[in-house]
């Protein structure tokens, strides 16, 4: 059922792309981007001079998402390499998990080391994440208890919290006003404010469509936990 998983892995890649980009930018100066960004000033930016006359796309926004889904390019490559290893289908969803669950505390904790948050803060975001790398273990091993309905709300809730806290101090409507409703500043705010929880969400549901769909799971010996079998 490799073919019903790459949706999943296309909108995991995003996340997981769009996190580390935004977490190493947030960061200052930083090599890895140096790196992601150096075949898209060699090739890219010498064809987007044909049609611009400025240079105003070689900083900002648009190097921001050109890197991005460059990322995504090599991160789902390796997403589609590891689906025909089914030996390590229970690991490789179950990271996936976390990453679509996770991504926003993940992004803060790494940027705890680049600004100082509480040591209190620090503490809840490791809780938070340990909580969720657990209810995804249960939930990709079919020991996961909760009903389905509640599980998606409480899902819902908590892309919706992440969302006000990561720009609780930014009003929308302020924002648009100040740099214009189509400007790189104002899209970029919606794209993390709005679409990525959403695409998190969505990329959730996926997951969670796929591991229902998986094979019934196989139990190896009694008392040991069922192992997902990919078929």
């Amino acid at each position: 059922m490799n073919q019903g998983r790459w949706p999943h892995e296309m909108l995991c890649s995003l996340i997981l792309a769009f996190v580390i980009v935004a977490v190493n930018d947030g960061g200052g100066n930083s090599v890895f981007l140096g790196k992601l960004a150096y075949p898209i000033y060699t090739y890219i930016f010498p064809l987007l001079q044909r049609f611009y006359h400025d240079e105003s796309y070689r900083t900002g926004y648009p190097l921001f998402f050109l890197m991005t889904f460059l990322l995504v390019s090599i991160i789902f490559i390796l997403f589609r390499l590891t689906s025909y290893l089914p030996l390590i289908t229970p690991l490789v969803l179950v990271s996936m998990g976390i990453v679509d669950v996770a991504a926003a505390p993940l992004g803060l904790l790494r940027l705890r080391f680049f600004y100082h948050t509480s040591e209190t803060m620090t503490f809840l975001l490791l809780l938070e994440i340990f909580a969720i790398a657990t209810a995804i273990v249960f939930y990709v091993y079919r020991r996961w208890p909760i009903p389905s309905l509640v599980s998606i709300s409480v899902l819902a809730g908590h892309f919706a919290l992440w969302s006000w806290v990561g720009h609780s101090y930014q009003g929308l409507s302020d924002l648009g006003l100040s740099y214009g409703y189509w400007s790189a500043t104002f899209l970029g705010t919606i794209s993390r404010r709005i679409a990525f929880p959403l695409l998190s969400f969505l990329a959730t549901l996926f997951l969670a469509r796929y591991v229902k769909r998986m094979a019934p799971v196989v139990q190896s010996d009694a008392g040991k936990l069922p192992v997902p079998r990919a078929v």
